[in-house]
């Protein structure tokens, strides 16, 4: 983007504004930012996150199928959110892609004298 000159997507509503019978305490967000020189706070807005430990698809199915079991087992392991998200997965496949580009960038220049 050209800095300012951007141009900018419409405001996300304000929390308060987003009520429905679905949400009785509205709009619950998941990342606020603060600002102390001005006392200002603002909900940064995105795309959603497939394998949110917090709003994804997986951790609602197992919240339905499991209920308090599985509150109980994210609380006992540090990492059972992490796999029932589908974030482990997520994690292991970026390592091993990073893993890959650094032994690619190991490999050093070519015979030809090109890094390609």
């Amino acid at each position: 983007p050209d800095r300012h000159h951007a141009p900018a997507d419409a405001p996300a509503e304000p929390m308060a504004a987003v009520r429905s019978s679905e949400r009785p305490l509205g709009l619950l967000p998941h990342t606020l930012r603060g600002f102390l020189p001005t006392f200002g706070v603002v909900q940064p807005t995105g795309e959603a996150f497939s394998c949110c430990t917090g709003c994804s698809a997986a951790v609602g199915r197992a919240y339905q199928r499991d209920g308090f079991d599985f509150v109980q087992r994210v609380c006992g392991s540090v990492k059972a959110l992490e796999a029932e998200s589908g974030l482990a997965d997520f994690q292991k496949a970026a390592d091993d892609f990073a893993a890959d580009m650094d032994a690619w960038d190991d490999e050093g220049v070519g015979e030809d004298g090109d890094d390609f």
